[in-house]
């Protein structure tokens, strides 16, 4: 009896222990700068929240500001810039395992001063679709809030000191911005 209720106590205590992490598992969005009229490398981390589906899709709604956009490559995944909006596809068998997070990056500027929401749809290979699209309101987090970050003003620049928004991300001989040795292993955490 005794270890029956040990045992009710520890699983109770794990439930409201996993509680919190389960509802902050949220895209999200991360930004090497936050300069307004910067070109920023934003990088997306998308959980796979569902015990038994992988993440197949990554759709991310960029507003009209945002003139440049270049997403990274990942191995097994096709990006694509189309209608405002980047959109990462995995091939057979290379989405985002099940407990993983996927980690997405896309260089884009100018940024806009002031909040930025982007709004994400997540696809699973079970076909079920999460939209990230909710803004907050009087100060609670909705259910599935839009990745967002705010554009801050730049800080005063020493003199002689480099304009905010220069090249802030390696790059490779070809000039693309993103390193490979950067880039996702296959088979990594976040499914490659």
């Amino acid at each position: 009896m005794i270890r029956r209720v040990l045992a009710v106590a520890a699983l109770t205590a794990a439930g409201v222990l996993a509680a919190p992490g389960a509802a902050s598992a949220h895209v999200t969005v991360q930004a090497d700068t936050t300069a307004p009229g910067a070109t920023a490398t934003l990088t997306f981390s998308v959980p796979s929240e569902s015990a038994t589906a992988a993440t197949t899709v990554l759709a991310v709604r960029v507003p009209a500001s945002l003139t440049r956009l270049d997403p990274a490559p990942r191995p097994g995944w096709t990006a694509r810039v189309a209608a405002g909006t980047v959109t990462w596809t995995a091939a057979p068998g290379r989405g985002v395992r099940p407990g993983a997070t996927g980690r997405f990056a896309l260089r884009a500027g100018p940024l806009p001063p002031g909040p930025l929401a982007l709004p994400a749809t997540q696809t699973y290979d079970d076909g079920r679709v999460v939209a990230w699209n909710e803004q907050a309101a009087d100060g609670t987090e909705p259910e599935h809030p839009a990745p967002a970050l705010t554009v801050a003003a730049a800080a005063p620049r020493a003199h002689g000191a480099p304009a905010a928004g220069g090249d802030v991300a390696p790059r490779t001989p070809a000039g693309a911005w993103w390193a490979p040795a950067a880039a996702p292993a296959a088979g990594g955490a976040g499914g490659g």
